[in-house]
């Protein structure tokens, strides 16, 4: 009986890999008990539960591939976003203090893709000079780039400027 299963069982593997690898064969090495030969009515198709079983095995695969596209599309949604976000950001970083004011504060925006901003400015240190004067004030940038439906992960710039302090007070 249990050569009986073992066989049905090789040929139930042939016939779903054949689908799938077609240079896959399964060939286990049996020791027939009994030498009877099989009649051409008895060997003809199968029994209900092989057919179950091949399907059973090839939805198991069918479901692995899906879930294999499945990651694959996430990942380019995700390398899709962190190249935008970088673009945008690292543009963004760049115009503060040339084209916009730097000043210690929180703000938040949208860029024209739909991507979401929040930047934290701090001040961070200041360079003095002779008598006490600064020279330079420091100021440093968080840019925090996060995705336009407000899930998943963000993408985060850190950057330091420094600034001349302007001059209070009438020139000499």
């Amino acid at each position: 009986m249990a050569g009986w299963f073992v066989a049905r069982l090789t040929n139930i593997l042939n016939i779903g890999f054949a689908f799938l690898l077609p240079s896959v064969s399964f060939q286990p090495n049996l020791v027939r008990r009994n030498k009877r030969p099989q009649t051409l009515a008895r060997r003809r198709g199968f029994t209900l539960i092989e057919a179950l079983a091949a399907f059973a095995i090839m939805a198991l695969a069918l479901g692995q591939l899906l879930r294999a596209i499945g990651a694959g599309a996430e990942n380019q949604r995700r390398a899709d976003f962190l190249s935008r976000a970088s673009l945008d950001g690292s543009s963004h970083l760049a115009e503060i203090g040339a084209s916009q004011p730097l000043a210690p504060g929180d703000s938040t925006g949208r860029y024209d893709d739909g991507l979401r901003w929040r930047l934290r400015v701090a001040q961070d240190r200041t360079a003095a000079g002779l008598g006490g004067r600064p020279l330079l004030i420091g100021y440093r940038l968080r840019l925090e780039v996060l995705p336009a439906t407000g899930s998943g992960a963000g993408f985060t710039l850190v950057a330091e400027k420094l600034v001349a302090p302007q001059p209070t007070g009438p020139a000499p």
